[in-house]
């Protein structure tokens, strides 16, 4: 194993030592207060909740990144508005079209992308 690939794994585990016992994941069989659909392109994003909608354009740097990473960031993004900003101990349903977003938000991150994983971990923490 190179010395990057080990400062990398080493990486990882600090961060689950720092934040295991800091993520909200909650399994949660009842309903769910919030659904939020969200979808990517290579041009923006967009997520609706009830009525609401919002969306956005990517940065130019942001159009040539993997539509995984997008799909990611949009959910992100989605619940960083307005319309899921004020919400507190809640169960959000999360409807995305694209299946790495789902697998990485199961799980809370993954081994494959790196970016997938540390936009997952983010949403652990923070929600």
């Amino acid at each position: 194993m190179s010395l990057s690939a080990l400062q990398s794994v080493m990486q990882q585990l600090h961060w689950w030592l720092e934040n295991a016992t800091k993520c909200k994941r909650k399994v949660n069989q009842g309903g769910f207060d919030t659904t939020l659909s969200t979808d990517a392109s290579t041009l923006g994003w967009g997520a609706c909740a009830l009525d609401q909608v919002t969306a956005g354009q990517w940065s130019p740097a942001e159009t040539g990144q993997h539509i995984n990473i997008l799909e990611l960031k949009a959910v992100f993004m989605g619940l960083q508005s307005q319309m899921c900003k004020e919400k507190q101990n809640c169960h959000i349903k999360i409807l995305s079209d694209n299946t790495t977003t789902v697998s990485y938000l199961k799980n809370m991150g993954g081994t494959h992308s790196l970016t997938c994983n540390e936009i997952a971990r983010s949403m652990a923490v923070v929600y």
